[in-house]
């Protein structure tokens, strides 16, 4: 069963759906109740129908990566700092 809360976020209402079943959890963020109520149909369907499976990202995909992506964004003198710390 999904469970959708409201909630307040920058002034604006958003809803925030959640799904979870057989041990697996999925959730997502909408602008309208009818949108959460949707989504939360179709994933439920799909966890139940076995076409849903929940992601499966390690912290050492995370670092990767934030490496090759924001990284390289910062400021020169703070990149080795950083890539030091990520490596560690």
């Amino acid at each position: 069963m999904p469970t959708i809360e409201r909630r307040k976020s920058h002034g604006k209402t958003v809803y925030y759906a959640k799904v979870r079943i057989k041990g697996q959890a999925q959730s997502a963020t909408f602008h309208s109740l009818s949108e959460a109520r949707k989504w939360a149909q179709r994933v439920e369907v799909g966890i139940l129908e076995g076409k849903v499976s929940p992601a499966t990202h390690t912290l050492s995909d995370l670092l990767d990566r934030y490496m090759a992506e924001v990284l390289p964004q910062k400021k020169a003198s703070t990149i080795p700092t950083q890539r030091a710390q990520l490596l560690w």
